[in-house]
C-alpha cells in the first residue's frame, strides 16, 4: 500500500491532536467546525452587497425587474443576461437565508431540518429534491413555531426566493430579518481574523469540541466548565493548537493572529455563555 503524505504543518496538527486522544480520521470533524459549517452565504452577501440590508438588495433587484419588462432598448440577449445577473442576486439572498440560523434573530433563535420529498419502497427517506422546515424558538418564553419549504419550490431558482419570503412571513419574523443588516453580523472593518464569523462562531465551537481532550486529570468538572471561565484557565498548548488549525485551514488569515487574541475571543465566548443558575455566597 502506497505512503499516504500530508503537509508538514497538517502533520504536526494531527500528532499534537494524537497525543490527546484525537486520532486522525476525527479530523474531519474539525474541518467541519473550522471549514465547512461557516456561514458562506452570510459572508458571501457581506462581501457582494457590503453594509445593504436584504430587503434594500431585494428591491434593487425588483426595480431592475421592472424596468426590463418595459425597457426597448435593450436587445433579447443583454435582457437575458442582466436577467441571469438578478438570478444570481437572488441566490446570494437566498443563501444568506439558509445561513440566517447563526443571527439570531431578535429574541428568535432559527434552526433548519431537511425534509424527505418521498420514501423508497423499504420506507427509507429519498431528500431528491430535498425539502426544509423552518422552525423558531423564541429564547425568553420558549414559543416555537415551525414552516415547510417544499422541495419543488426550494430547488426551482425562480420560486426559491419567494418561498423563503413567505416562510419567514408565517413565522412572523420576516420584517427583523430584511431590516437588518448581515455586514456587521459576519464582517467588519479591519482584518478578517476579527470578523465575528471567526471570533464569535469558529473559535468559539473549535474551542468547546477541543476542551475536553485537553483537561489536566482531576481537573475537569462539568458544572465549573459552564460557569464563566477565569482567565488564568486557559491551557496554552490548547491555544497553541487552536492556532495552528486556523492558520493551516485559512492560510494567509491567521497569520498574525496569537494565542492572546484566540485567548481573548474565547474568554468573550465564555463571558456571553449563560450560567445555570449557579450562586455566589455573600
Amino acid at each position: 500500500m502506497p505512503r499516504v503524505t500530508v503537509p508538514i504543518e497538517h502533520q504536526e496538527v494531527l500528532d499534537r491532536l494524537a497525543e490527546h486522544g484525537i486520532k486522525p480520521e476525527r479530523y474531519i470533524e474539525i474541518k467541519r467546525i473550522v471549514s465547512f459549517d461557516i456561514p458562506h452565504g452570510l459572508l458571501l452577501f457581506a462581501q457582494r452587497f457590503g453594509r445593504r440590508s436584504i430587503k434594500q438588495v431585494m428591491a434593487e433587484v425588483a426595480r431592475w425587474r421592472k424596468f426590463l419588462g418595459s425597457d426597448a432598448l435593450l436587445t433579447d440577449d443583454e435582457k437575458h443576461a442582466i436577467a441571469r445577473m438578478l438570478q444570481g442576486a437572488e441566490q446570494v439572498v437566498c443563501q444568506a437565508l439558509m445561513d440566517a440560523s447563526l443571527l439570531n434573530i431578535g429574541p428568535w433563535v432559527i434552526t433548519a431540518e431537511a425534509l424527505p420529498t418521498t420514501h423508497d419502497k423499504d420506507g427509507k427517506p429519498i431528500y431528491v429534491p430535498m425539502g426544509l422546515r423552518i422552525a423558531t424558538t423564541n429564547r425568553t418564553t420558549g414559543e416555537r413555531h415551525s414552516v415547510d419549504i417544499a422541495g419543488a419550490e426550494l430547488n426551482d431558482p425562480t420560486k426559491r426566493l419567494g418561498a423563503w419570503k413567505r416562510a419567514f412571513e408565517q413565522l412572523g419574523i420576516w420584517d427583523l430579518i430584511e431590516k437588518g443588516r448581515v455586514y456587521p453580523h459576519v464582517m467588519r472593518g479591519g482584518v478578517p481574523r476579527s470578523w465575528p464569523t471567526f471570533t464569535k462562531v469558529v473559535i468559539p465551537r473549535l474551542y468547546d469540541y477541543l476542551r475536553p481532550h485537553y483537561q489536566r486529570r482531576g481537573h475537569y468538572s462539568e458544572k465549573r466548565d459552564e460557569m464563566k471561565a477565569p482567565k488564568a484557565q486557559f491551557q496554552r498548548e490548547l491555544l497553541e493548537v487552536m492556532l495552528l488549525i486556523l492558520r493551516h485551514e485559512h492560510p494567509g488569515t491567521f497569520e498574525e493572529m496569537t494565542i492572546n487574541h484566540i485567548k481573548a475571543d474565547v474568554q468573550h465566548h465564555f463571558e456571553r455563555r449563560p450560567s445555570r443558575g449557579t450562586k455566589t455566597s455573600k
